[in-house]
């Protein structure tokens, strides 16, 4: 009797998870997540202007084009496109790659919106079918619904930051290498054809978002890990080294045109943008100075080239000496206090461009809403940004701290997501980060999110049995603290 009482509340919420687990459930999220960013997107999205670095993209585009399907500019010759492509140095040109398509058929911003938004929804949508055949369906399915529903990243899929795109990009990556580390644990080692593309798609990434980059780290830790599940630490460096080489190699030889352009134009090496020692000059110089040369990006900028202009000097050099001598006045308490500062702006500011962009495309002739429509619309949903973001941040992070309790079948997701998020969290030490700089964290959020709502809440969810390999837990830590260092190291000293 005792059974029969409590078996229909036992079955209901283990049904509810099957549920959640059919493909059928997955057709019904792909049609809500659909409809929703479609209504976004007539609703505000084709109204909204293209708003500072997208500008840079949409502009770039067309010097792309120019360089491949189009007559090139008259009297202008291969360096000087080039040159034009490279601009001021502060962004990659992945974006503007991705955009060219949309170029080629229109002009018009929002049918470049529209366009971004099927690139970001279509890689999504990759991302869900590797975590549906590699992991459970229901992570798969609650990934979805979090990046597909949340307000923020309804409308960054359409901007052409990159930042949407290169956190799947991502994701897509670590869940790639984690099926070669599952090949490696079998016995086999991977392709040398698998670890080539890996470093194909790496360097893809970089270029879309550059604050991927990071991803090396964790991709080159897996490598490791499963080696040293049967064999000894060094055993599992002499394996696993090779392997990441491959893949390192790969990336650079593909990335590495980009940073001898910016060399070449800005007489340097600056690592990937030039953007990182102004952010920095910006960060902590003197107030009064900056007022004096203006203390905007471009101001800045253009403040340097006049320098090196003056001094017959090149302009990496200006610019790293004038950043040297800021940086030298700086203690430590301002640096924390600084870096509090940044902090704040990277995680309290997620509805700061999702309601500018909606404000701009209330000001649009065309916008068919009334002010009042608008702002009560408007107003709703930053509403439901703010809380699902604030839950899928606690959610996340809880996943990140207690990784060794949230089990994914073999565990090298859970240390994939840490290490990868530990890096991303860094973002607040890179120089001015605000709330656009957390589109490329929503994927990892989310994908950690997932990991831990299914494990603690789904019924029918059996925790695999614990892998056998303390040396590599050990290791792991060891690793993963070391990285932490590196990068602290990495963003205080250079």
């Amino acid at each position: 009797m005792e059974t029969n009482e409590t078996s229909p509340t036992l079955r209901k919420p283990q049904k509810i998870w099957q549920q959640i687990g059919t493909p059928r459930a997955l057709w019904i999220s792909i049609a809500v997540v659909v409809s929703v960013r479609l209504g976004f997107f007539l609703a505000f999205g084709r109204y909204s202007p293209l708003r500072g670095d997208e500008n840079y993209y949409w502009r770039n585009t067309q010097q792309i084009l120019d360089l491949t399907f189009i007559e090139p500019v008259p009297g202008q010759n291969l360096k000087e496109t080039l040159s034009e492509i490279v601009a001021n140095g502060w962004f990659v040109p992945g974006m503007s790659v991705i955009l060219a398509p949309a170029r080629l058929v229109t002009d018009q911003v929002w049918g470049a919106r529209l366009w971004v938004g099927i690139v970001s929804l279509g890689v999504l949508l990759l991302v869900v079918r590797r975590l549906w055949t590699m992991y459970n369906p229901s992570v798969a399915v609650i990934t979805f619904l979090i990046v597909g529903l949340l307000p923020y990243t309804v409308w960054f899929s359409m901007t052409f930051w990159g930042g949407h795109i290169g956190g799947s990009i991502m994701v897509l990556n670590i869940l790639w290498t984690i099926r070669m580390t599952r090949e490696i644990r079998a016995g086999h080692d991977p392709p040398i054809k698998s670890l080539l593309l890996l470093g194909i798609s790496i360097a893809a990434c970089v270029y879309i978002r550059p604050t991927t980059m990071g991803q090396l780290a964790p991709i080159a830790g897996l490598f490791f890990f499963a080696y040293a599940e049967h064999g000894s630490f060094v055993d599992a460096l002499k394996r696993s080294v090779p392997r990441w080489a491959i893949v390192f190699a790969t990336f650079l030889v593909l990335f590495l045109p980009w940073n001898i352009a910016l060399m070449v134009k800005f007489d340097g090496p600056f690592l990937v943008v030039t953007s990182r020692p102004l952010a920095q000059i910006i960060q902590f110089g003197d107030p009064a100075e900056l007022e004096e040369v203006g203390s905007s990006f471009g101001d800045l900028f253009i403040h340097l080239q006049l320098l090196a202009e003056e001094r017959d000097e090149g302009f990496y050099s200006v610019t790293m000496s004038e950043r040297e001598r800021i940086l030298s006045d700086v203690t430590f308490d301002d640096r924390i206090s600084t870096i509090k500062t940044s902090s704040r702006n990277f995680f309290d500011r997620e509805n700061e461009f999702l309601t500018a962009a909606m404000r701009k495309a209330a000001e649009n002739e065309s916008f068919p809403m009334s002010k009042a429509e608008s702002n009560t619309l408007r107003a709703r949903i930053t509403g439901i940004n703010s809380w699902m973001w604030l839950g899928l941040t606690i959610v996340s992070l809880y996943a990140v701290l207690r990784r060794w309790k949230i089990w994914d079948g073999d565990g090298f997701l859970g240390i994939a997501l840490q290490a990868s998020m530990i890096m991303a969290l860094f973002q607040p030490l890179n120089g001015g980060p605000h709330g656009r700089h957390i589109s490329f964290l929503v994927m990892l959020f989310a994908v950690s999110s997932a990991l831990a709502i299914n494990t603690r809440l789904n019924p029918a969810y059996e925790r695999p049995p614990a892998i056998q390999w303390p040396r590599a837990e050990r290791a792991a830590a060891n690793t993963f603290l070391v990285l932490i260092l590196v990068y602290l190291a990495f963003y205080f000293v250079y």
